[in-house]
């Protein structure tokens, strides 16, 4: 699963954490970069694990 946080200002970074699920990734931004943004980094994240080990 694939979290992206867009640089929220509440809790989310703390409640992830306390899942300690090695399933979980979680991405937080610095700067709010908008919803196009983190959708097509989560994108491209997923085609690059798609890709790992593929010959």
């Amino acid at each position: 699963m694939l979290i992206i946080n867009d640089a929220s200002t509440d809790d989310t970074e703390k409640i992830i954490q306390s899942y300690n699920d090695p399933r979980i990734v979680y991405k937080k931004f610095s700067r709010n970069r908008g919803v196009a943004n983190a959708r097509n980094y989560g994108i491209i994240w997923l085609g690059q694990v798609q890709n790992v080990g593929v010959n």
